[in-house]
């Protein structure tokens, strides 16, 4: 029997990224962390135990991120007012042609315009990140895989924690034959 290969956005992406500081922390700084202890942050904001924001930035400084963390963290509470958190860290698995695509959904958002995919990217740069392309591809994969589960593609929106900046992703037509093409059979 012919089995599709299970993959993440990821996997799919691979070796696309094009990170402006070739990929270098600074000093002793581990963004990895960073974006671990963000999320943990964001899954359980909402309703948040006692301390909660003191033990991660505790952590954190011992990676050398804490003030990023703090910054994060601010930017990130400063949303609260944009529409309701519907969930957080939200499994997906869609079958393709080609690939059955597995991965998580940072957050999902009711927005008056709609339910909204919104990404976190917690690097130094924020916006400005020469990582930005294949955070758009990926975010694209994971809007096509909500458009195949719920029957409509969601708004698209990347959250940088470093700048506070949410941006609305609209495709291009070589960005959606991009992700069609990822989507596709291997051949050969």
């Amino acid at each position: 029997a012919n089995t599709k290969p299970v993959v993440s956005a990821s996997r799919l992406l691979k070796g696309r990224a094009n990170f402006e500081d070739g990929g270098k922390s600074e000093g002793t700084k581990d963004y990895l962390q960073l974006g671990i202890l963000f999320h943990h942050y964001a899954q359980r904001a909402r309703k948040a135990e006692a301390g909660l924001r003191e033990k991660l930035l505790a952590r954190a400084k011992a990676y050398g991120v804490d003030r990023e963390l703090d910054g994060a963290i601010k930017n990130y509470d400063a949303t609260f007012g944009r529409g309701e958190v519907l969930a957080t860290e939200v499994p997906f698995r869609a079958e393709f042609d080609g690939v059955i695509l597995e991965g998580f959904y940072d957050q999902l958002r009711r927005l008056p315009e709609g339910v909204a995919i919104v990404d976190y990217k917690t690097g130094a740069r924020g916006a400005r990140t020469g990582a930005m392309a294949t955070y758009r591809l990926q975010l694209g994969l994971y809007g096509t895989a909500y458009e195949k589960i719920m029957g409509h593609l969601p708004k698209l929106y990347l959250f940088t924690t470093a700048d506070g900046l949410w941006t609305e992703v609209e495709f291009t037509a070589e960005e959606k034959e991009t992700i069609a093409a990822l989507l596709q059979p291997a051949v050969g």
